[in-house]
């Protein structure tokens, strides 16, 4: 089961049977985790994937059913890397009301959080078919990703600028 949102937003969710057609629209959560060095988590994505495989993002997914935006974004950062957050150390960035048509350049709701995290990169655990490759990077290093059109399309959610801006 994962959540999907009603028009009126997260906060109007309902639960629906992963795997059928997304009845509404879909409620994204991603973080951008960033280490005492000033650098960002990027994760590589499977070469299984269907949409963009092995490109560069940052880690995330839909909610599950009863699950709020924290919640939510702290359980996939665990499976998709091992690293278990703390909600003290995270920061809603921005929220997301997207087009009447979502998919996954465009679902219905994105919740993009920010959490402050020292890990080693030895230490991530990658998720078999999700993730195959993670590293801590420098915001001029995924400026070039995106540049090189390396990482998850950026043109729908143009949040990271926002980021870079608040934190240089």
């Amino acid at each position: 089961m994962y959540t999907t949102a009603s028009a009126e937003g997260p906060a109007g969710s309902r639960r629906a049977a992963r795997g059928r057609a997304r009845a509404n629209t879909s409620w994204l959560v991603i973080a951008w985790l960033r280490n005492g060095a000033g650098k960002w988590l990027v994760t590589r994505r499977s070469a299984t994937k269907s949409s963009y495989p092995l490109a560069w993002e940052t880690p995330g997914g839909c909610a599950q059913a009863g699950e709020d935006s924290v919640t939510a974004v702290m359980r996939e950062i665990r499976e998709e890397t091992g690293i278990v957050l703390r909600p003290e150390d995270g920061r809603l960035l921005r929220s997301y009301r997207r087009g009447e048509r979502p998919s996954w350049e465009n679902p219905g709701f994105l919740d993009v959080w920010v959490f402050d995290v020292d890990v080693p990169a030895d230490a991530i655990a990658l998720q078999p078919g999700e993730t195959c490759d993670a590293r801590w990077e420098t915001r001029e290093g995924i400026l070039r990703l995106i540049e090189r059109g390396e990482f998850t399309p950026t043109r729908e959610y143009p949040h990271y600028v926002e980021l870079f801006r608040e934190y240089p």
